[in-house]
């Protein structure tokens, strides 16, 4: 191959691998769902034994809602999915499809959300992704960051290039913004509880409770329990096996940039 375009061809894989995080800490396997094996419709977490819809809108286009973009109430969202369940096409003949879960919201840092800015509480910026399926996509999956950094400052940049969504790897239609969980929790506001569900913030990575009323509204993201669905030929790559690729032309690009440099 001709060297500059091989430089240039491992200076594009290079910059990949190092631009999106998310897929270096990636456990995702593609998954077949509608029985064309070429094609993926759904990811396996491998991690958290789940599987997540690959577009992230087919509650909303396989049903024919409006709004089109799925952006609805949870209790709106709740139904849709029990219909889904019960449209065999719709849910490619898996019924058992849900909204993400929250459990770890009740046992981290106390009663209720504990917001904070360090890791170590279940709602605010950079919580701990144990705390809900969602906070485990955005950060431990995707490799996001939260708009604050640990100390709770701003972070330098602007969203969606340097904090917030800026990876979503091979799923389809992942908007900016607020995520509806299927876990209700609470938190305090001058000492009074304000119930809702635990939602995430796909625009700044922050986890917090939103009241299931029908002023809010935010995306559903349709995950099943378990590994479902079948294998997924090698003709679409997973988002690893992208990596690899990428990591390896950049050690070839780096290998003949070396053999150069020593020939001159």
């Amino acid at each position: 191959m001709n060297i500059r375009i091989l430089s240039a061809v491992a200076g594009a894989a290079c910059t990949l691998a190092l631009l999106v995080p998310g897929m270096a800490q990636s456990a995702l396997v593609a998954r077949d769902l509608d029985g064309i094996a070429s094609t993926a419709e759904a990811y396996y977490d491998s991690a958290r034994g789940i599987t997540w819809m690959r577009d992230r809108n087919h509650l909303s286009t396989s049903l024919g809602l409006l709004p089109s973009t799925g952006f609805m109430t949870w209790a709106d969202g709740d139904a849709a999915i029990t219909a889904l369940n019960a449209n065999a096409a719709a849910s490619f003949g898996l019924s058992g499809w849900r909204m993400p879960t929250a459990n770890g919201v009740h046992s981290i840092g106390g009663a209720g959300c504990q917001f904070g800015f360090n890791g170590n509480t279940d709602c605010g910026s950079n919580v701990d992704t144990d705390s809900s399926e969602l906070a485990h996509l955005f950060h431990d999956i995707l490799g996001n960051l939260s708009d604050r950094d640990s100390s709770g400052n701003w972070r330098a940049g602007s969203a969606g290039i340097d904090f917030g969504l800026v990876n979503d790897e091979d799923f389809l239609n992942v908007e900016t913004g607020r995520y509806w969980s299927s876990t209700q929790s609470y938190r305090l506001i001058f000492n009074i509880p304000q119930t809702g569900y635990v939602t995430f913030d796909f625009a700044n990575g922050g986890q917090s409770i939103t009241a299931a009323n029908a002023s809010n509204r935010g995306y559903v993201w349709l995950v099943h329990d378990g590994d479902v669905g079948g294998a997924v030929s090698q003709a679409v790559p997973e988002p690893a096996t992208l990596l690899l690729a990428g990591l390896a032309l950049c050690a070839m690009g780096a290998g003949r940039w070396r053999d150069r440099v020593s020939l001159r």
